[in-house]
């Protein structure tokens, strides 16, 4: 039998291609340089302390009565929806088991902060989630939309993600 050394071993071929396949779909769903133009709307949280930019032609969806966060959907369709909003960290209590933790950063806004990055794409629907914790506040932006539409939308819920804020 012939040897090729230089030639990776037949076993090793799922592996370097499912890797391969990884660093592909991980580079290509990090857009470069996003930038909100200026002539957006910034959401601005009271009661928790932070803002979003959000396209200004976006439609406002009633707030909550808790005033935690707010939701906006596309003009012309309601099922792609952006939103935010702030949760309490219980402390001291048995329900404080339930308060979710934000796992260790993989992304980082404009202003510095470390947060958690995920994106589940589902049959029907995709969504991007941003977390992140200060203080005794979990904070989270949410943008979503049908499955077959969020390649669309990738790069402004990117975008809209990179400038969250927190404000003093």
């Amino acid at each position: 039998m012939t040897s090729f050394p230089h030639l990776l071993p037949t076993a090793l071929f799922p592996r370097v291609a499912s890797g391969m396949a990884i660093a592909v779909l991980i580079s290509a769903c990090t857009p470069t340089n996003p930038t909100v133009p200026t002539q957006w709307n910034t959401y601005q949280n009271q009661r928790f302390g932070f803002e979003f930019p959000y396209p200004q032609d976006w439609v406002a969806l009633p707030p909550p009565t808790n005033q935690d966060g707010r939701a906006f959907h596309a003009p012309d369709y309601p099922n792609i929806e952006i939103r935010g909003w702030g949760t309490l960290k219980l402390t001291g209590l048995e329900e404080a088991e339930e308060t979710p933790t934000v796992p260790k950063s993989n992304f980082t806004t404009e202003q510095g902060l470390p947060a958690w990055l995920e994106v589940e794409v589902g049959t029907e629907e995709s969504v991007m989630t941003m977390t992140l914790e200060s203080g005794n506040v979990i904070y989270t932006w949410q943008g979503r939309s049908p499955k077959d539409r969020f390649g669309e939308y990738y790069s402004l819920f990117y975008a809209i993600a990179q400038n969250y804020r927190l404000t003093p």
